[in-house]
Formats: structure tokens, sequence, C-alpha cells
């Protein structure tokens, strides 16, 4: 990513006692953390409070503290137990821009140094539930949709028809498309980051096979 990528999640963490939880009642509770965006890498805090949400809300809660954050939200029963699901949310108020050399997606020169280009509001970015995952995104319904464009090495827009012309007559040896999803991932530092992940796969190829889905 370029622009407003590269913004680390550096940590998710749950600590609070089950005490503080509502008599009598299903609580959730998250761990918020949030990042400025005039660095490449965002310096993130704890909130000097936790915030506890509405049950209602596990499912469509998005953490609201900074320009890129993400929230861990947890479900507790009355007696402090945890139930047996998470979800990651991830938000911010700054557009992510995506900028990938469709040479990493496609070992291929016939791609003429083109890039992939997308913008994601973070609230979008859809963390699957239990996972550290989203879905994938196949490219091809991508530029059919006119969600995402690419451009020559020059900065000059392909149209959609070219594109897909072109992915079309790669060789019988290479799949004809291409999948990306956003993850949370752990970097070489031991903090938790924002990244986009690609594979040279449709995404109903890689929906087939359970360990390439994750």
């Amino acid at each position: 990513m370029r622009g407003n990528k590269g913004r680390k999640i550096r940590e998710l963490y749950c600590g609070k006692s089950a005490n503080f939880l509502k008599s009598g009642t299903t609580q959730v509770f998250a761990a918020e953390l949030c990042g400025s965006t005039s660095t490449r890498s965002a310096n993130m805090e704890f909130p000097p409070t936790w915030r506890f949400i509405d049950a209602e809300e596990f499912e469509s809660a998005t953490p609201t503290l900074g320009d890129l954050c993400a929230a861990l939200y947890l479900q507790a029963r009355p007696n402090g137990r945890m139930l047996d699901h998470f979800r990651i949310g991830v938000g911010g108020n700054n557009i992510l821009d995506v900028d990938v050399s469709c040479n990493k997606l496609f070992p291929s020169p016939n791609l003429n140094n083109w890039h992939l280009k997308k913008q994601y509001w973070p609230r979008d970015i859809n963390i699957r539930r239990n996972a550290t995952t989203s879905k994938w995104e196949d490219i091809r319904d991508m530029l059919a949709a006119r969600d995402a464009t690419i451009e020559d090495g020059d900065g000059t827009e392909v149209e959609v028809e070219d594109a897909l012309h072109v992915l079309d007559t790669l060789p019988e040896t290479m799949q004809k498309s291409a999948s990306t999803r956003w993850a949370i991932v752990v970097d070489d530092d031991n903090n938790l980051r924002l990244d986009l992940q690609g594979l040279p796969a449709s995404k109903d190829y890689i929906d087939g096979k359970p360990l390439l889905k994750g």
C-alpha cells in the first residue's frame, strides 16, 4: 500500500476483569487501539478507559478512536466466563490507498508494469468472525464492478476490457485471475499490523481449498 498505508496495529490486548460486567446481562467489551496517520507507522496507544457495548452490537461495532484503529470484541456472561467466539473490528477516519504491482500477483512479463489500485475505508474491512483475515476478493470481480482500476507504468488507466483480455491470454499454466484479502498479522518486531495479502488464483479456486481459504 502507498500513501495512507503501512500504519501498524501494534497490539490487541484484553485484560479487564469480569467484575466490570453489569450484573445479570451479557456484555461485550472492546480493547481498542488507535494511531496517527502522520507517520508511516502509527504509534498505537491504549485508551484511558475500556468501552463496554450492548451485546446486540457485537457483530456491527466499529472502533472510532483515530485515523486507523482496531478493536478486539469479546462477549462475557454475567459470571465472567467468556463466550467461545471473538471478532476484530477495523475503523478509522482516513481512506487506505492500495497500490499493488500486478507482477507480484501474476508472475508474468505480459503485464507491462501494471498496478492495481483501489481505495478502502477502514470500517469497510470486514475481518471474519473468529479469524484474523477478511474474505478473499477476486480482482476480476473488482474490475468488472469498477471497484478497482489498473494503471500502466506511465500512470495511465487501462480500460477494463483490455485488462481482462490480457488476463485471458495468460499462459494456460497460470490462473486467469488473482485475489486479495486483509489480514491482522504479526511482524518481525512482534507487533500486530494490518496487511494486504494476495494469491495468483481466483476467489472460487481459493475458497475450494481449505488450506488456502484460511
